[in-house]
């Protein structure tokens, strides 16, 4: 029975931003089949769904009408389309047998990390398409995961980024009906930038001058995610999550102290999303330094707006690629005897082996010459031309530059730094448990 197969060559578990992807479209055709084209599309998706309600209103009663209803958000923000053989109009035939079509592309620099959660997803995959006009096509999916990491080099230098900032409020508290002295708050962080695993010192000066007990300090520093629908409207939603906490001791009234020792320590492990050419998913931090006052006052709150990364200002990634397995379903090396629907041997491939020894012609839709692509595993020599970049390329080119001689870095600095999770035997895995309706390749064969 006629089947096609999605083979990527040099995946690990994880590609970053700027990888060279190579690998395979396997067609075995049972017959002669009549077709438009073999076609390769890398795409990268964002989708974003919850169950929410309507209200409609009847123009004749005035009366209203609540109905539950499925919110969506889709979007492509990657398209990448490859024709292998054939072409977009007319059409052309395929012989009996097996076919091998390679192919390579270079992912752009700007794209964010695969994202997973309750409310949405950002995907990745390679689809390949065998296109059969007036019938079904031949398709096969390959999913891979995208590791994004956050580089400060790429948001404006500011001076607060690294240096010193300060920032102050002041509340005047009522007690029964009486008017006593404000309370006033001085904080100075030491810098705005931060990575996980950091302590980030901050000083906060706290001066009493009403007639009631400050009872604490607190610093917490939250994660805000905004997740966005465009159907049947546009719509947001947020999700708020304390990532880290500190705290100091209260303050009397009509008095004063200044806290020195208040240390707030990023998580090593922390995950941080990057939604880099998103338009559905969007996510912030805060610091936020709160003056706990009895429950019958409100508490003075002063919010600060950090900028989190995987690599700080003046920093790089160093290493070769992530290590890691292939997804599941694909054995680390070809299986004997040949990839899936290879005919008996004594057939096509050669026996023992796939693919076998190209034929003096090569095969169909036969890799460049040598040199046509870069060493397996390389690192793209420089940034992308423009139409390589979804949505276009940043102003001033790729900043700061591609990553340096070196190379990617290991999984553990990966891990170590905080922007992916591993799983048993060290191997990168998602944030959240991937969707089971969803696996990372599956064959479609369709008469």
């Amino acid at each position: 029975m006629s089947n096609c197969k999605v083979w990527v060559d040099n995946y690990n578990g994880a590609f970053l931003p700027g990888s060279l992807i190579q690998g395979k479209f396997i067609i075995n055709l049972d017959s002669e089949t009549p077709l438009r084209s073999v076609k390769i599309r890398i795409i990268g998706t964002e989708h974003t769904e919850w169950l929410g309600e309507t209200t409609t209103t009847n123009p004749t009663d005035n009366s209203t009408k609540h109905e539950s209803c499925n919110f969506i958000g889709d979007n492509n923000f990657l398209m990448h389309e490859v024709i292998l053989y054939g072409n977009a109009s007319g059409s052309t035939q395929l012989a009996m047998g097996q076919h091998i079509y390679p192919f390579s592309y270079t992912l752009p620099f700007n794209l964010p990390s695969t994202y997973n959660c309750p409310k949405g997803n950002i995907v990745y995959r390679v689809h390949g398409i065998v296109d059969r006009p007036m019938r079904t096509d031949y398709e096969d999916q390959f999913l891979f995961v995208v590791h994004a990491p956050i580089d400060l080099n790429r948001i404006e230098q500011t001076p607060e980024l690294m240096g010193p900032s300060s920032y102050s409020d002041e509340k005047q508290v009522c007690c029964f009906c009486c008017a006593s002295g404000p309370i006033s708050m001085d904080i100075t962080m030491a810098r705005l930038a931060a990575i996980p695993g950091e302590r980030i010192p901050i000083a906060i000066r706290i001066s009493n001058q009403s007639n009631v007990n400050v009872d604490a300090v607190k610093v917490v520093l939250k994660e805000k995610t905004s997740y966005i629908v465009n159907a049947p409207n546009t719509q947001e939603t947020e999700e708020t999550k304390e990532i880290a906490t500190a705290q100091g001791v209260g303050v009397g009234a009509h008095g004063e102290h200044t806290f020195n020792d208040i240390e707030l320590i990023i998580p090593q492990e922390l995950f941080l999303p990057n939604f880099d050419q998103c338009k559905l998913f969007k996510v912030s931090y805060i610091y936020e330094v709160r003056c706990c006052l009895p429950s019958y006052h409100r508490d003075l709150v002063v919010k600060i707006h950090p900028i989190l990364g995987n690599i700080p200002p003046g920093g790089s990634l160093q290493g070769p690629p992530p290590g890691g397995v292939p997804p599941q379903g694909y054995p680390a090396q070809p299986p004997q005897g040949g990839y899936p629907g290879a005919p008996a041997p004594g057939g096509y491939p050669a026996p023992g082996g796939y693919p076998g020894e190209p034929s003096k012609d090569g095969y169909p839709g036969a890799p460049p010459a040598q040199g046509g692509y870069p060493a397996p595993g390389g690192y793209p020599a420089g940034p992308p031309p423009p139409s390589a970049y979804p949505g276009g390329a940043p102003q001033g080119g790729y900043p700061a530059g591609p990553p340096p001689a070196g190379g990617y870095p290991t999984t553990n600095e990966l891990a170590g730094m905080g922007f992916i999770q591993t799983g048993p035997g060290g191997y990168p895995m998602l944030p959240s448990a991937p969707n089971p309706n969803a696996p990372p390749s599956y064959d479609s064969v369709k008469p």
